[in-house]
């Protein structure tokens, strides 16, 4: 009786990490899925911005 409670016992510890395993790998993957879209937000940003400056500089000295 002892050894097959020992034996649940180890079978859900088994579970109990493959589950944080896999959490903790689907969450570094969102973070990083998300890092890569801000700097693409950023860069799209800082692209408009730059060429918005550029046609106000070029009217300015027209």
């Amino acid at each position: 009786m002892k050894n097959v409670k020992l034996n649940e016992f180890s079978v859900l510890k088994i579970f109990i990490y493959r589950t944080y395993i896999y959490v903790t790998f689907e969450s570094i993957l969102y973070i990083y899925i998300i890092h890569v879209l801000l700097n693409m937000f950023f860069l799209i940003a800082y692209v408009v911005i730059y060429s918005i400056c550029l046609v106000e500089i070029k009217l300015v000295h027209i």
